[in-house]
């Protein structure tokens, strides 16, 4: 049964590494065994279940409970046992395909469809494809059905009472069709159901296996399980088998444009009957079921038909027809049937593991194709059928849906309506609203104006009031800072009288000073040379009294020179700050600015003047210390 046991690891016991966990039956796949089982490599969370009659099922694996997986198809549903028919149209891209699991398909092989699934009582043997696409005829065991081909599904519109049938051919302009019973072959008015005497042909003396009608439709090539070839006319006299060879049974036959008949069989051997008498053959090794050639007559196909052996596709060169061919693997058993797109550029095989391969045809050389379908005569049609109950049945749905639509439409006109004089008389009050709305913006735009022109009247008056007060000011400012600059001069001669007067203290002090050192320094070379008479023992009184003059004179020399600083640095700080005071008083008028500069200049120069002078007297100083300091040496 197609069942799904699933297991978990177990860790604790070695004897039994895994424990079942549950298990899920495949709904409609009871009487099914399970082929094989596979896990999404990348996700790992869906399981992919490959059964006997050729199905795929899918489920994911996230689910709590296994009883809750849900299986359903991966793409679509496929035969489950040997295809038996396989036919293509000329107007739409689908095929048509019947099998021993009593179902007829058709498929889009542009989308790779499954559009159309049919199930039946009986095991369908063999069908053919209306060129037009509207119509299958598939044969039974008792009987043969013409059906219509809908969007979604078959209907049968006749059944003609033909036993056996395992080969149907529609002639290429789908008039006629012809149908193997047994050993005749019944040739049909497809668009009456007629079939005339004359359109019964008689002369296999054993079942009939392949019809193939000539390019102008004028009669068909046969073969059958008696090692014949016939070709049949459909107006004037048939002879006799173009072919025969007892003992052969022949699977399918074909005729070329160049009126070469190719015939395969059980032998294994491709039968090339140009005329009667004049008959090649070419070993092909395997026994060959169906052959095929392409529209442009290029290629020819063939499908392996070995019991037991995988069905593989032949593509044979056929210009010329030498025998050399390339050998494809796609059935994993024999191949049933073979048919080419009517462009060439797709080849269709099924075969009896129930599989339908669709293969792209590519030449090396784009000569060998016939014809892309960019260069079709006609492009695909888009037609499809309909009876007349559903076509009455939507123009019902049609008129409903158009009387709704204008019903709506009345009521979305009277809402519209509605709406537009709402809105109109919202517009209008709107429009009053902004007559109001301007009207006070007037007002207040002329009430904005007179009062502009009073400001500026107020303006205009305040601003001459303003000037008259900043002129009086202005010149009241001016008096202020000449009587400042006037006192500030005066200040200024006094500051410099004092500064006379200092400096002449000054030189008074140092001269002072110089001449108290130069008295001192007479006495002190009268008591040297006094005592340089006495004897050694006073010399030590004598460095005593050396030591005691050095240290006070040190102490004046320092006393002095921090007066000298004192003065000095009180004078700048006091220079400084008065030109500090000076400076503030200038800024405030520009012209008096220059005058305070150049006052400042010449005191400056004064100033530098006096240091000038009282680096003299450092340097005085020092020279006169350094004297000192060599009657010093001298004593010693």
């Amino acid at each position: 049964n197609a069942g799904i046991y699933f297991f978990e690891k177990n860790t604790d016991d070695h004897k039994n590494p895994y424990i079942r966990t549950g298990y899920h039956q495949i709904k409609d796949a009871e009487s099914v065994k399970v082929r094989a089982i596979i896990r999404t490599p990348n996700t790992e969370d869906q399981i992919i279940v490959t059964l006997e009659n050729n199905q795929m099922f899918k489920a994911q694996l996230n689910v709590e409970d296994v009883k809750d997986m849900k299986f359903t198809l991966l793409t679509y549903d496929f035969h489950s046992n040997a295809i038996t028919g396989l036919d293509l149209c000329v107007r739409k891209p689908l095929v048509a395909t019947c099998g021993s699991d009593r179902t007829v398909r058709v498929w889009n092989y542009y989308e790779k469809a499954l559009e159309i699934k049919e199930s039946f009582q009986d095991e369908a043997m063999s069908l053919a494809f209306h060129p037009s696409g509207f119509h299958l005829i598939v044969g039974f065991a008792d009987k043969v059905r013409l059906m219509n081909v809908f969007k979604n599904e078959l209907k049968v519109f006749k059944d003609i009472p033909i036993k056996g049938c395992r080969e149907i051919q529609f002639c290429h302009g789908g008039h006629l069709f012809a149908a193997a019973s047994g050993q005749n072959i019944h040739v049909f008015n497809f668009y009456t159901g007629e079939n005339p005497p004359n359109m019964v042909f008689k002369g296999h003396e054993s079942k009939v296996t392949s019809i193939a009608w000539f390019d102008d439709d004028s009669g068909f090539a046969s073969a059958g399980w008696n090692g014949a070839v016939y070709l049949w006319k459909l107006q004037g006299e048939n002879k006799g088998p173009l072919f025969l060879q007892k003992g052969i049974n022949l699977n399918s036959v074909l005729k070329a444009p160049s009126g070469t008949v190719y015939a395969v069989g059980s032998d294994k051997q491709i039968k090339e009957i140009i005329s009667g008498s004049e008959k090649y053959y070419k070993d092909a090794g395997c026994m060959l079921g169906q052959i095929a050639l392409s529209k442009s007559g290029n290629i020819f196909f063939a499908g392996l038909a070995e019991n037991q052996k995988p069905g593989a596709i032949r593509c044979y060169n056929f210009a010329p027809f030498t025998g050399d061919y390339t050998e494809i693997q796609g059935h994993s058993q024999a191949v049933t049937r073979i048919r080419i797109s009517p462009d060439d550029g797709h080849l269709f095989s099924s075969g009896q593991d129930g599989s339908l391969m669709i293969f792209r045809v590519k030449a090396k050389d784009d000569s060998l194709l016939k014809k892309d379908k960019e260069d079709m005569a006609l492009a695909y049609s888009e037609e499809i059928l309909t009876n007349k109950e559903d076509l009455e049945r939507l123009q019902e749905e049609i008129d409903k849906l158009t009387s709704k639509y204008n019903e709506q439409n009345e009521i979305n006109a009277k809402q519209i309506k509605l709406k537009t004089e709402k809105n109109k008389r919202t517009i209008d009050r709107l429009n009053s609203e902004i007559e109001r709305v301007k009207e006070e913006a007037d007002d207040k735009e002329r009430q904005l104006v007179s009062r502009k022109e009073e400001i500026k009247s107020m303006y205009r008056d305040k601003s001459s009031q303003l000037e008259n007060t900043q002129n009086r000011e202005m010149q009241r400012e001016r008096l202020r800072n000449k009587e400042k600059l006037e006192d500030e001069q005066r200040r200024y001669q006094e500051l410099n009288e004092q500064k006379e007067a200092e400096e002449g203290e000054f030189k008074r002090q140092m001269e002072e000073l110089r001449e108290e050192h130069e008295r001192l320094l007479r006495e002190m070379e009268e008591e040297h040379e006094l005592e340089m008479k006495k004897q050694k023992e006073d010399t030590e009184s004598c460095k005593s009294q050396k030591e005691r003059l050095k240290d006070e004179h040190a102490l004046k020399r320092e006393d002095i020179e921090n007066k000298a600083e004192d003065e000095i640095n009180k004078i700048k700080v006091k220079n400084n700050a008065e030109l500090n005071e000076l400076s503030n008083q200038v800024r405030t008028n520009r012209g008096d600015l220059r005058v305070t500069k150049n006052d400042l200049r010449t005191r400056q120069s004064e100033i530098d003047k006096l240091k000038r002078e009282i680096k003299k007297k450092e340097d005085d100083l020092k020279e006169q210390l350094e004297e000192n300091k060599a009657l010093k040496e001298e004593i010693k």
